[in-house]
């Protein structure tokens, strides 16, 4: 899968580093603990991060649980996994994404714009702040600050940039690029697919000739099917026709 979005010009991301498949915790709401060995984690839960490093993944989204045999800290705020085990022992180059910052797993503990400096310290590329525009903006503040105190190194920090470069150069490259797959049955495909989604709920005008009339239970249905819009799109056509 990993290689074939690649290959269509789509960036793709796994997560959540070093993985919560144990976690009890949804970090949405608190910081979920996972008690695992060093050993068992980079035994069972750092496989499929290692084997989509290996074919070629742009970016590694690193979660909000907190493993104790690995760091004190959350892993989106930790270098011991961030550098030492992703970038070191994984020998990953490309993008490493935070979770979402605003989080519970965060929040409870600090505020997000200090996280989000904890983050970039930890060696974060890009950090995803989603909700809050009082977040993102202070988040920009104390970012600023910590580079100009030195806190956040400049060549960490330019490192980073040189990464996300890459990646939308990369990626405009591909979507640029002539389309070497084949294409002959793709509109006729899209077009089966949609009308075997659609369910007809009957033509009393006798206004769509090449859909048999039949009957279904789903009222509600047809009275929707009935204010559909005409549109540009094989689907959207013969929702049309059939009302």
């Amino acid at each position: 899968m990993i290689r074939g979005m690649e290959k269509a010009g789509i960036a793709a991301v796994a997560k959540h580093f070093p993985g919560l498949g144990y976690a009890e915790g949804d970090p949405h709401l608190d910081l979920p603990v996972i008690p695992k060995e060093a050993e068992e984690i980079e035994e069972e839960d750092i496989l499929p991060f290692r084997r989509a490093v290996q074919a070629g993944v742009t970016g590694i989204m690193i979660g909000h649980g907190r493993y104790p045999s690995l760091s004190a800290r959350p892993a989106s705020l930790s270098r011991s996994v961030t550098v030492t085990l992703l970038r070191e022992r994984l020998g990953f180059q490309g993008l490493a994404v935070t979770d979402d910052m605003e989080m519970g797993a965060v929040k409870m503990k600090r505020k997000v714009c200090d996280a989000a400096v904890r983050a970039c310290e930890a060696g974060a590329d890009l950090l995803l702040i989603c909700h809050s525009e009082n977040d993102q903006i202070a988040s920009l503040v104390e970012l600023a600050a910590a580079v100009n105190n030195g806190r956040i190194r400049s060549d960490s920090l330019k490192e980073g940039v040189r990464r996300l470069r890459a990646v939308k150069e990369r990626v405009r490259d591909r979507l640029l690029a002539p389309f070497r797959g084949e294409l002959e049955d793709g509109p006729s495909l899209a077009r089966e697919v949609a009308e075997s989604a659609l369910t007809f709920a009957g033509d009393p005008a006798g206004s769509s000739p090449s859909a048999p009339a039949r009957t279904t239970s789903s009222s509600c249905w047809s009275r929707r099917r009935r204010r559909t819009r005409p549109s540009r799109s094989p689907w959207g056509a013969a929702a049309s026709r059939s009302g």
